[in-house]
């Protein structure tokens, strides 16, 4: 815009991931923030606009209609909607006819899963239950509305319309829903006890850190007709046994906005967006860059 150029399209991307090296699960994943949050969160609308149409994707369709994204010299991920981007078209000044796609990135596989845990009515934290006495078997029999027996793994299978060594079936093994373990949760919901098992499993080992990824690739249109990709990648990584990528991400930029007030450096009040106020965020990214947070900017055509 700055350039005179109209905004055709944006597609941006986050995430928040096990860095490269501690990918080291097949369920590609690991908790760098309160666990039932994630699985809260995986449930809440969505909606992107395909030339200013807004395509609507209900919160039990989300991992229905993931893509495949690739993004250079990262790799190959899977990325599904994010939230509702409509609210950001007017206060960013965008086309009314623009596209624009905001999800979230995560490794392959995960998406499959995601699908098959809806399936299992695993997300399910409103009905609690008492869960004294029960083993995860038990737990993996109640979701499918049979008992605990030696066919168990079959008909679990069955139920996800699955071949007994299909990738999901194997990491659910692997979890050890199938095993006859204790459940600790005493009463809760069947969410409850499915975190209990992920926790398990799905937390970061001394010395591992996470990853925070940032991509955004936006198609122009220059006052000459010519079109143009202008992409923005960015990689954090956290510190081994110190503040994770996530709570650098998250926490940093209310604390630099904070700072810049105490000096002076920011005088308004009221709410602004900092995306068309470039004296607001450039300070604020000279900041964030002395914290590992810089983006790479590419333009090709």
């Amino acid at each position: 815009k700055a350039d005179g150029g109209k905004v055709i399209e944006i597609q941006s991307y986050g995430s928040g991931l096990p860095s490269f090296k501690f990918n080291n699960n097949p369920m590609g994943y690991k908790f760098s923030w309160e666990p039932k949050g994630v699985f809260l969160a995986a449930q809440v609308p969505a909606q992107y606009l395909v030339k200013g149409k807004p395509i609507a994707v209900d919160g039990d369709k989300l991992f229905e209609n993931f893509k495949m994204v690739d993004i250079k010299e990262l790799g190959t991920f899977e990325a599904y909607a994010n939230k509702d981007v409509t609210k950001y078209v007017k206060p960013y000044g965008l086309p009314e006819d623009v596209s624009f796609y905001r999800g979230l990135l995560r490794f392959s596989g995960y998406c499959n899963n995601m699908r098959a845990f809806w399936k299992l009515d695993l997300l399910n934290d409103k009905e609690k239950l008492d869960w004294k006495g029960k083993t995860f078997r038990d737990y993996a029999a109640l979701l499918i509305g049979t008992k605990s027996n030696d066919k168990l793994e079959d008909e679990f299978a069955k139920y996800l319309g699955a071949d007994p060594l299909s990738d999901i079936m194997m990491r659910l093994k692997w979890l050890g829903l199938f095993e006859s373990e204790k459940i600790k949760t005493e009463s809760g919901s069947k969410l409850d006890v499915f975190i209990e098992l992920l926790l398990k499993e799905l937390t970061y080992a001394p010395g591992e850190t996470d990853m925070t990824i940032i991509h955004v690739d936006i198609l122009t249109e220059l006052p000459n007709g010519k079109q143009e990709h202008r992409t923005a990648t960015m990689v954090a990584d956290g510190e081994p046994n110190g503040d994770s990528a996530m709570a650098k991400a998250v926490g940093l930029p209310p604390a630099i906005a904070a700072k810049f007030i105490l000096e002076g450096k920011i005088k308004e009040t009221g709410v602004h967006m900092p995306p068309t106020l470039p004296y607001l965020y450039k300070p604020f990214m000279a900041e964030l860059y002395e914290y590992g947070f810089e983006f790479k900017r590419k333009v090709f055509s």
